[in-house]
C-alpha cells in the first residue's frame, strides 16, 4: 500500500461546457474620450468641462466689461480733469520713468481707483473722486496705480492666469 487514501487526493474540476459558461457583465457604451483606454468618464472629466464652461463665461463677462470701460472711456474724452491732479500724473509718471500717460475714466460704481489694459492702461476713478481728495492723498493714489504700470503687474498677473490653465489642463489629460 502506498499509503495515499482517497480522501486525500484532491477532485478533479471539470471544465464548463460552452453552454454553461459564466455570464459575463454586460457592456456600456463608452464615450470616444475613453474609447482608447476602455475606462468609462469619471467624475474629474465632468468637473473640468463645467470649469472650462465657467471659463467661458467668465472670459466673456470680462470682455463685456472692458468693452463697457472703453465706452466710459469714449464718453468722458471731453470731461477735464483738474489741472493740479494732471500736474500730479505727469510728475508721478516722469518719476517712474514712463513713457505714456494712463487714459483717466471716471465713473459712478468704482469704488477705489483702479488701472487696467494691458495694451492701453486706464485709470478709473470714482465718479466724485475729486469731492475729498486732497494734492497729497492723490500723489499717493497715483503712485501706487502707477507703480502697477511700471512693475507690470498687469501682464504678471494675465501671463500667471494663462499658466495656471494650461497647468491644470495638462493635470487633467494625463
Amino acid at each position: 500500500e502506498t499509503g495515499i487514501s482517497e480522501s486525500s487526493i484532491p477532485e478533479q474540476t471539470t471544465a464548463h461546457s460552452p453552454a454553461e459558461t459564466l455570464p459575463q457583465p454586460e457592456k456600456q457604451a463608452i464615450s470616444p474620450l475613453h474609447a482608447e483606454t476602455g475606462e468609462k468618464p469619471v467624475w474629474q472629466t465632468w468637473a473640468m468641462g463645467i470649469w472650462l464652461f465657467g471659463i467661458l463665461i467668465y472670459l466673456t463677462l470680462l470682455i463685456g466689461k472692458m468693452k463697457k470701460l472703453r465706452s466710459w472711456h469714449q464718453q468722458q474724452k471731453d470731461k477735464d480733469i483738474p489741472p493740479w491732479f494732471h500736474k500730479i500724473l505727469v510728475q508721478t509718471a516722469q518719476r517712474l520713468n514712463l513713457d505714456n500717460l494712463p487714459a483717466i475714466v471716471f465713473s459712478d460704481k468704482a469704488v477705489t481707483p483702479a488701472v487696467y489694459g494691458m495694451f492701453r492702461p486706464v485709470l478709473l476713478l470714482p465718479a466724485n473722486y475729486f469731492d475729498t481728495l486732497s494734492e497729497n492723498e492723490a500723489k499717493h493714489v497715483l503712485l501706487h496705480e502707477l507703480a502697477h504700470l511700471k512693475r507690470g503687474d498687469l501682464w504678471l498677473h494675465g501671463l500667471s492666469l494663462f499658466l495656471q490653465i494650461i497647468v491644470l489642463i495638462l493635470t487633467e489629460f494625463q
